[in-house]
């Protein structure tokens, strides 16, 4: 686990070990039909308790990452049995480059769900929604003028939270949470870039300016510009790591 994930949200134990087990099924170590390692090995690799591998192998057997019988071992299972919508597996499955397009097709979602999301938080508003928005944007101003990036995402986050509950439809609220993960880290980098959270927090105004005055349409234009420019500022990014790796 990077040092960057560890400021952001601590990982339990089981889910760190649980993590690393994936990346090798994803990145090829372990293959469909494979069996994983017995408990006791796991036990030493990892130098855990019984009790984190075992939370660990369940953890992959509910993501459909694994399948465990009773004297059959722990086995695993092709990519079409995996849980794609679950956020850990589309971290993990993008960090291997198992699925070149996967990346796209995550921006895609996230592109079409917050801007539909967006309009209809617009349509719905309530005051405490507006009240909410405010006190999280000004915030936001607090750690662009004090600059932290790491709370400032965490910020960012929670706005864009609220925006999707203010939609008040649990469908599309559902559909956008592993979306919301997935890109957790790379709000991160995005606002860390020069002149990154001011960027940022001009977007977030507008956002909240157009919900305010319930403007659909202007809080969907907000929005589509809002996650292009994070579109593009991740795939620099990711780019300039590329070269430089």
């Amino acid at each position: 686990m990077t040092t960057l994930q560890q400021n952001l949200r601590p990982e339990p134990l089981h889910a760190a070990v649980a993590r690393e087990l994936m990346a090798r099924v994803m990145g090829g170590h372990y293959k469909p039909g494979d069996l994983l390692p017995i408990e006791p090995k796991l036990v030493t690799e990892f130098g855990v308790s019984r009790t984190v591998i075992r939370e660990a192998v369940r953890s992959l057997n509910d993501k459909g990452i694994i399948t465990v019988r009773q004297g059959s071992g722990m086995r695993v299972e092709p990519p079409d049995q995996w849980s794609y919508l679950d956020p850990v597996v589309l971290f993990e499955l993008v960090k291997a480059g198992r699925s070149p397009t996967l990346f796209d097709e995550l921006l895609e979602g996230r592109r079409i769900l917050e801007v539909q999301l967006v309009g209809l938080a617009a349509s719905k508003r309530t005051d405490e929604d507006v009240q909410g928005l405010a006190d999280l944007l000004a915030q936001m101003r607090e750690h662009v003028r004090d600059p932290d990036p790491a709370e400032y995402n965490n910020l960012d986050l929670a706005f864009h939270e609220l925006i999707a509950r203010a939609a008040r439809n649990r469908l599309l609220f559902e559909a956008m949470r592993p979306i919301t993960e997935i890109t957790r880290i790379g709000r991160f980098y995005t606002v860390s870039v020069s002149g990154g959270l001011e960027l940022s927090l001009r977007g977030h105004d507008e956002l909240y300016q157009a919900v305010r005055l319930q403007d659909v349409g202007g809080a969907q234009q907000a929005m589509l510009h809002h996650v292009q420019q994070f579109e593009t500022n991740i795939r620099d990014t990711l780019h300039r790591q590329g070269e430089t790796s």
